[in-house]
């Protein structure tokens, strides 16, 4: 059976030190390979990691796709919505409207996706 992991989890294995960290490492041995969690919890990380001056977000982000199933994304999606927070300097929000458009036309008045070079439909 699998269990969903929200962001703590992921925070309490990756965080150096963390009072939840010896529960969560045990859990994740527990129950690995049936850990699932979400595209909300892939942007709450990413959101936390950039407020916490984290400096390789992609590793971050790559670190949980390693532990979890991440249902609606590919771990590649992850980390290139990773890569544009990290080094295009890209808003958190703005980098994963820009993965997951998956090549489609963007409907917004972003002019970040024009310097990205996704296809844009000008709301403005």
């Amino acid at each position: 059976m699998s269990i969903y992991a929200d962001t703590d989890f992921f925070l309490a294995i990756a965080k150096k030190e963390d009072w939840l960290k010896t529960n969560a490492q045990k859990l994740h041995n527990e129950h690995k390979g049936n850990i699932v969690t979400s595209v909300p919890t892939i942007v709450e990380a990413s959101l936390i990691a950039k407020k916490k001056g984290i400096d390789d977000i992609e590793n971050f982000i790559g670190s949980i796709f390693q532990i979890a199933s991440v249902e609606g994304m590919s771990a590649e999606e992850g980390v290139e919505a990773a890569h544009l927070i990290q080094d295009e300097n890209v808003n958190v929000f703005d980098a994963f409207h820009a993965v997951l458009s998956r090549g489609r036309p963007i409907l917004s008045s972003e002019h970040i996706y024009d310097k990205l070079g996704k296809k844009r439909v000008r709301l403005e």
